[in-house]
């Protein structure tokens, strides 16, 4: 399939080909790269070098964990996220760790890391995918999370797949171009809707 993304100016290629794909290859991930991912992610800013962010991760082959997440999923999600290689559920400690006073930073900092994580994974030549919706209290108990921490996001991981191993449900939504908003509606200069010059 031909990547017609349409950016407005060069932008990194590996920023402008991104996708959240839901199409995974059954192609386990090796460990080192799981490991690379995980160390892009660990080399993120984060306010006060807190560092709230903590990973779990889940590969296919350590069968009780992967299906207890799964399960956790709604059905519009576990549909094509069970042939992922692997879960990594995203965690944050709300609080400072010097103190245990709110930490307003934690879940800004913890997107940051999501992203050197996944712009890791396109260099690794992996796809992910962010979930976003689960049962909290579920996937809380499958994977043991202490109440200190908060999951915040669900990423499936694995090799790209083929469009055509989707549910017919899935396949025009994997196809279609990928669209986002016009710089002019997100960004602006100086004041509130002033145009970027």
């Amino acid at each position: 399939m031909t990547d017609v993304t349409q950016t407005g100016g060069a932008i990194f290629e590996m920023l402008r080909s991104r996708k959240s794909s839901r199409a995974f290859a059954t192609t386990p991930v090796e460990t080192d790269k799981i490991h690379r991912l995980l160390e892009a992610a660990r080399w993120a800013p984060s306010a006060r070098n807190n560092q709230p962010w903590r990973f779990v991760v889940a590969p296919r082959e350590q069968t009780d964990v992967f299906e207890g997440i799964v399960s956790t999923l709604l059905p519009h999600n576990a549909g094509w996220a069970a042939n992922a290689a692997l879960f990594i559920v995203v965690v944050v400690n709300t609080a400072w760790d010097a103190d245990g006073s709110p930490n307003p930073y934690a879940s800004y900092d913890t997107g940051g890391s999501v992203a050197h994580l996944t712009v890791q994974a396109i260099a690794e030549g992996l796809t992910l995918r962010q979930i976003g919706t689960f049962y909290s209290d579920s996937l809380r108990e499958v994977i043991a999370l202490p109440d200190t921490f908060k999951p915040i996001t669900l990423l499936a991981v694995g090799y790209p797949g083929e469009v055509t191993s989707l549910p017919e449900e899935y396949r025009s939504l994997e196809t279609a171009p990928r669209t986002r908003k016009p710089l002019r509606e997100l960004a602006f200069q100086g004041k509130w809707g002033e145009p970027l010059k």
